[in-house]
């Protein structure tokens, strides 16, 4: 676990810890433990918690028990749905995401429909994208509903 960081676009106050894995590498009980061990190693710190979640629905990554473990606690929680996959025709479909907005009891929802398929110039209006949503949330504290 890497110490909390600032990036100036976000200005320096502003300092976020990443969880350096996600539910597709571990299953979803293993993934439960780191997180629930990260946000007790930052809990004083007062820091923005970045993780990456694949929106697995069932089997061992299922990521309903992570949001419920999300749901319980404190933090504001910004959910940043990337639909559409970078290499294929992938995307989260309105079924999914339906299923994420009743999983979700607390917090938002944010949909980042950027097509991106294999072109870095779509990738990176996909991160500006991403990147002007997050500087709406920390410069104004903008908390958006579901």
């Amino acid at each position: 676990m890497k110490a909390p960081f600032a990036i100036s676009r976000f200005g320096l106050h502003n300092k976020f810890a990443v969880m350096g894995t996600n539910n597709w590498r571990l299953t979803t009980q293993e993934f439960i433990s780191e997180l629930i061990k990260v946000l007790a190693s930052h809990k004083e710190m007062g820091v923005h918690f970045v993780l990456n979640l694949a929106l697995y629905l069932d089997g061992p990554h299922d990521i309903s028990e992570i949001i419920q473990v999300l749901n319980r606690h404190t933090y504001k929680v910004h959910y940043f749905v990337l639909v559409n996959n970078y290499l294929d025709d992938r995307k989260i479909t309105e079924d999914m995401q339906e299923t994420l907005q009743e999983l979700v009891q607390r917090g938002s929802i944010h949909m980042v429909d950027t097509l991106v398929r294999n072109s870095s110039i779509r990738m990176d209006q996909r991160a500006d994208s991403i990147a002007n949503i997050m500087s709406d949330i920390l410069d104004k504290n903008i908390y958006f509903p579901l």
